[in-house]
Protein backbone atom coordinates (compact mmCIF):
# COMPACT_ATOMS: atom_id res chain seq x y z
CA UNK A 1 0.00 0.00 0.00
CA UNK A 2 1.18 3.39 -1.17
CA UNK A 3 1.19 6.33 1.62
CA UNK A 4 0.38 9.70 0.21
CA UNK A 5 0.79 12.81 2.52
CA UNK A 6 -1.86 14.87 0.89
CA UNK A 7 -0.45 18.21 2.84
CA UNK A 8 2.87 17.61 2.22
CA UNK A 9 2.10 16.82 -1.55
CA UNK A 10 0.44 20.49 -1.94
CA UNK A 11 3.33 22.21 -0.21
CA UNK A 12 1.23 24.82 0.82
CA UNK A 13 0.04 23.15 4.24
CA UNK A 14 2.33 22.80 7.72
CA UNK A 15 2.64 19.14 8.53
CA UNK A 16 2.43 18.13 12.17
CA UNK A 17 3.41 14.25 12.00
CA UNK A 18 1.19 11.84 14.25
CA UNK A 19 1.10 7.85 14.86
CA UNK A 20 -2.61 7.80 13.60
CA UNK A 21 -3.17 6.23 9.65
CA UNK A 22 -6.01 6.02 7.18
CA UNK A 23 -6.05 2.85 5.24
CA UNK A 24 -7.64 3.48 1.91
CA UNK A 25 -10.44 1.07 1.02
CA UNK A 26 -11.85 2.15 -2.10
CA UNK A 27 -11.62 5.66 -4.09
CA UNK A 28 -14.36 8.02 -5.88
CA UNK A 29 -13.85 10.60 -8.71
CA UNK A 30 -16.45 13.45 -9.58
CA UNK A 31 -17.75 13.88 -12.74
CA UNK A 32 -15.86 16.91 -13.41
CA UNK A 33 -12.62 14.63 -12.76
CA UNK A 34 -11.58 17.73 -10.06
CA UNK A 35 -12.81 16.15 -6.66
CA UNK A 36 -12.07 12.42 -5.18
CA UNK A 37 -13.76 10.94 -2.51
CA UNK A 38 -11.45 7.96 -0.84
CA UNK A 39 -13.30 5.82 1.45
CA UNK A 40 -11.05 4.77 4.71
CA UNK A 41 -10.18 2.64 7.55
CA UNK A 42 -9.24 5.23 10.87
CA UNK A 43 -5.99 4.21 12.26
CA UNK A 44 -5.14 5.01 15.78
CA UNK A 45 -7.09 8.29 16.99
CA UNK A 46 -8.79 11.32 14.90
CA UNK A 47 -8.69 12.33 11.87
CA UNK A 48 -9.75 15.52 12.30
CA UNK A 49 -7.53 18.89 13.38
CA UNK A 50 -10.32 19.59 15.90
CA UNK A 51 -9.66 16.46 17.70
CA UNK A 52 -12.14 14.29 16.99
CA UNK A 53 -11.62 10.72 15.25
CA UNK A 54 -13.54 12.09 11.90
CA UNK A 55 -14.38 16.01 10.78
CA UNK A 56 -17.64 14.65 10.54
CA UNK A 57 -18.56 15.59 13.96
CA UNK A 58 -21.53 17.40 13.94
CA UNK A 59 -25.19 16.21 13.19
CA UNK A 60 -28.13 18.97 12.24
CA UNK A 61 -31.12 19.14 15.37
CA UNK A 62 -33.67 21.45 13.87
CA UNK A 63 -32.14 24.72 13.15
CA UNK A 64 -28.84 23.58 14.69
CA UNK A 65 -25.84 21.66 14.63
CA UNK A 66 -24.87 20.15 17.75
CA UNK A 67 -21.32 18.07 18.24
CA UNK A 68 -22.37 14.24 18.25
CA UNK A 69 -19.10 12.57 18.90
CA UNK A 70 -16.50 12.72 21.50
CA UNK A 71 -13.03 14.35 21.44
CA UNK A 72 -10.27 12.36 21.33
CA UNK A 73 -7.08 14.87 21.79
CA UNK A 74 -7.24 18.96 22.86
CA UNK A 75 -6.26 20.63 19.49
CA UNK A 76 -5.01 23.73 21.68
CA UNK A 77 -2.27 20.70 23.30
CA UNK A 78 -1.11 19.21 20.01
CA UNK A 79 -0.86 22.04 17.69
CA UNK A 80 1.05 24.87 19.88
CA UNK A 81 2.06 27.59 18.20
CA UNK A 82 6.18 28.59 18.83
CA UNK A 83 7.18 31.52 18.06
Amino acid sequence: MEKIDFAKANGLVPVIVQDYDQEVRDAFIDCDNDTILLQVNQIGGAACHEGFRSCFFRQRSGDDWEICAERVFDPKEVYKKSL
